[in-house]
């Protein structure tokens, strides 16, 4: 299992002659998924008694 980026790979090869190889190659892993995300309704207030704002409560905002 990669993570996401590159990662260098190399192997190494020898007989029993003494001779040896090497190769090098890289495996990227890309993400290319969009993020979720679920919001709650639209919420419309009014304002609180003799004020100009109101505390509005929401439930939870899911990602993944």
């Amino acid at each position: 299992v990669f993570p996401v980026g590159s990662t260098d790979i190399t192997f190494f090869a020898n007989d029993t002659s003494g001779l040896e190889n090497t190769c090098t190659f890289q495996v990227v892993v890309e993400d290319r998924e969009l993020p979720t995300i679920t919001c709650p309704a639209s919420i419309v207030q009014a304002t609180d008694a003799g004020l100009c704002t109101s505390v509005v409560e929401f439930g939870e905002v899911v990602t993944g």
